[in-house]
């Protein structure tokens, strides 16, 4: 006799029921399907986790919940010269970060009419430095050095406000008798009010271009530069050897390039004899002559169809 616990009462008339089947014979007895009153329980996963806004977090005693560190009152001080190529540099910014561990505190000073900067007692430690003047000098890589003491330490900036140039040529390399093109790239790097240094194309710039050597101006004159600073000049190789551009802007800055130089293609001759399988009537077959192949040689260090960009220092006009 098997018992299945549904409630009090069906358990009661089940047990009836058995014993009257016992009495009487087989005696069937069909119950309503009773609801259940439990909620059901959904199978989907949650990905959000339990919320703990309302637990609060251990104080370390330094009022707050979250650690900060800054520049706090100290016997050190940290100062220097900042300079360019032309000497000291009136007006630089210098931006000075104190390291801790992963976090970091920073300030600003600037330096007076003599390049003097001077950041006075304050708590340093490990500390990065770097500065700038807006919109011509950077310094290359920050500087950093520990210190908790007072520390002298000079700054070198570049000159980056400046007009660069830079050329590519497609073909990579130049063919006896051939156009080749060549790209010639102005730009301006310029620094900004953070100390970031970008280049800037510059369009509307006049270009000309004065080759020498074996390689051809297509067409002579002055070419404006397009919205990414680039002109185009088209120019042929009439001989061979070495080449060279000198380029010159409107603006008053001068450029030289030297390409590599103009070569003659190499004429492969191709075998004319054909080894033509033993079951093939050669009186029936036509032969195709292959004729000759033009390979052009690459000189090491040639530049790559479309050419990357390469750069070449600006020098003032005579």
């Amino acid at each position: 006799m098997t018992f299945r616990r549904t409630s009090s009462l069906a358990a009661a008339v089940s047990v009836l029921a058995a014993m009257t089947g016992a009495c009487t014979g087989e005696v069937t007895v069909t119950y309503p399907v009773v609801p259940s009153t439990l909620p059901l329980r959904s199978t989907t996963t949650s990905t959000v986790g339990i919320d703990r806004t309302a637990v609060p977090l251990p104080s370390f005693g330094i009022g707050g919940t979250t650690t900060t560190i800054g520049f706090r009152p100290s016997s050190a001080s940290l100062e220097g010269i900042v300079s360019g190529p032309d000497g000291p540099v009136a007006g630089a910014r210098v931006r000075i970060e104190r390291l801790v561990g992963s976090q970091t505190a920073s300030t600003i000073v600037d330096a007076d009419e003599s390049g003097h900067y001077e950041l006075k007692a304050v708590e340093l430690g490990r500390v990065r430095v770097r500065a700038w003047h807006t919109p011509d000098l950077a310094m290359v890589v920050d500087d950093v050095f520990f210190t908790e003491s007072n520390a002298k330490h000079d700054l070198a900036l570049q000159a980056y406000g400046r007009t660069d140039v830079g050329w590519a040529m497609t073909p990579s390399t130049p063919i006896l008798g051939q156009n080749v093109n060549i790209a010639v790239q102005v730009s301006s790097r310029v620094v900004d009010e953070q100390g970031m240094i970008s280049a800037k194309p510059l369009s509307g710039v006049g270009v000309s271009v004065y080759p020498q050597g074996g390689l051809v101006p297509i067409a002579v004159g002055e070419q404006l530069t397009k919205a990414d600073g680039r002109a185009i000049f088209t120019l042929r190789c009439d001989a061979t050897g070495t080449s060279s551009l000198d380029v010159r802007l409107a603006t008053g800055g001068q450029a030289f390039i030297s390409p590599p130089p103009c070569v003659s293609p190499t004429v492969t001759d191709q075998p004319t004899d054909v080894t033509l399988p033993e079951n093939l009537d050669p009186a029936a077959t036509t032969l195709v002559p292959i004729g000759v192949v033009t390979t052009v040689p690459q000189l090491p260090g040639s530049k790559g169809p479309g050419g990357t960009l390469v750069p070449v220092p600006v020098v003032s006009q005579p």
